[in-house]
């Protein structure tokens, strides 16, 4: 997502500019339509976890050597590593001892909270570091690396979501109703870990509003593929959940959406940006969180953008052995009724957290320092985006 933005900027940009700009990339989805050679399909290589990621380790491996092939014959003048910190860091080191070629992080990871120690190696990488907030800004800038705050691009992604009344005719959802969003997954290790905790803390819900006789409820699913798709629906009888499937574009969910009861990710983000508020479920397998517990001492203050970005537990967070059905279900409960102003207080959160953001224009900005940099070492043809 973040790729095809920056992609279609750096192009109108370049062209503006009089230059002509080849992009190679990896990916899948919208970034072919944007007009790149594509490398390869990255997509289905993101884990969750130690143990997780074990399965993909040989199919990122083979994606890697078809890389380094395809650079082989048509070396990069310039290469943007975007976020993936555990493939891009070494994969950078690489291009530097290779080709020597300028790097530019976009959308870094979130260092200081997985995994400091890959931080110098990083800012040696990059010649320059393009972050989304402050906080990210800040942590990279005192590390030494040379950063540009640009702002997040989700602010662009969802500048023309539909709005809510739209939405809801959409779903086809009539007047007085709640709209409650179930975003369980994009991986297949979040529908083994997380969608289990949210189908029965959404059942609680269910439950709990059929009794109280307050206005109607209705569960949306919004799907991303079709493997995905199929495991939650085979799953929905047995928690005994009425909620619908949504095929179409997962923003027109949110921009219906009373509440949503997420996993972590960029979408608590997305959520914030649609004025929705949230409950955020955090879980991966037992020995992954053992080890990281155990043997790396991984503790953090919060696991979503949102709480991440503000430093403030804003919204209600369950992560691993706290994500209890019970619990979700009571904090979702409690933002519906907007007990003790719950809902009001995130609501007014969400405010604050979009002043931290840079405003809208995040890939423009990105692309104005990629192309000034080009300018500045006399590149005139060929990016890779990875």
């Amino acid at each position: 997502m973040h790729a095809t933005g920056l992609v279609h900027e750096v192009r109108k940009q370049a062209q503006a500019a009089g230059h002509e700009v080849t992009v190679c990339a990896l990916g899948g989805g919208g970034i072919e339509e944007a007009g790149v050679t594509l490398v390869g399909d990255n997509r289905g290589l993101s884990s969750i976890g130690l143990l997780e990621a074990l399965p993909l380790v040989l199919p990122t491996l083979r994606l890697q050597a078809q890389v380094r092939a395809f650079l082989r014959d048509q070396p990069p003048d310039l290469v943007i590593l975007i976020d993936y910190p555990g493939v891009n860091i070494p994969f950078g080191r690489y291009l530097k001892r290779q080709y020597g070629c300028p790097v530019v992080y976009y959308v870094p990871p979130n260092e200081w909270l997985w995994n400091e120690a890959r931080t110098p190696a990083l800012c040696a990488i990059s010649d320059a570091i393009l972050c989304t907030y402050p906080r990210e800004a800040g942590y990279f800038q005192g590390a030494g690396g040379s950063v540009q705050m640009v702002g997040h691009p989700l602010l662009d992604a969802v500048a023309s979501k539909p709005d809510r009344p739209a939405a809801r005719a959409a779903l086809g959802v009539s007047a007085g109703t709640l709209v409650v969003a179930l975003l369980p997954a994009s991986r297949p290790q979040e529908v083994r870990h997380v969608w289990p905790v949210l189908a029965r803390a959404a059942q609680a819900v269910q439950e709990e509003w059929a009794s109280s006789g307050d206005c109607p409820l209705r569960f949306f699913i919004p799907v991303v593929s079709s493997d995905l798709e199929n495991a939650i629906r085979e799953s929905l009888q047995s928690y005994s959940i009425e909620a619908t499937i949504w095929k179409g574009d997962s923003h027109t969910v949110l921009a219906a959406a009373d509440l949503a009861l997420t996993k972590s990710g960029t979408v608590n983000l997305e959520l914030a940006l649609f004025q929705v508020p949230q409950v955020v479920v955090y879980r991966i397998d037992a020995v992954t969180a053992w080890l990281a517990r155990t043997l790396f001492h991984f503790s953090v203050p919060h696991i979503s953008l949102v709480n991440l970005i503000l430093e403030e537990p804003l919204v209600p967070e369950f992560i691993q052995d706290a994500a209890r059905p019970e619990d979700v279900a009571a904090a979702a409960l409690g933002l519906l009724r907007n007990q003790r102003g719950a809902r009001d207080t995130v609501l007014d959160g969400y405010r604050r957290l979009s002043a931290l953001l840079g405003g809208p224009g995040a890939a423009g900005r990105a692309a104005a320092t990629i192309l000034t940099m080009m300018t500045e070492r006399k590149i005139r043809t060929s990016i890779t985006i990875i």
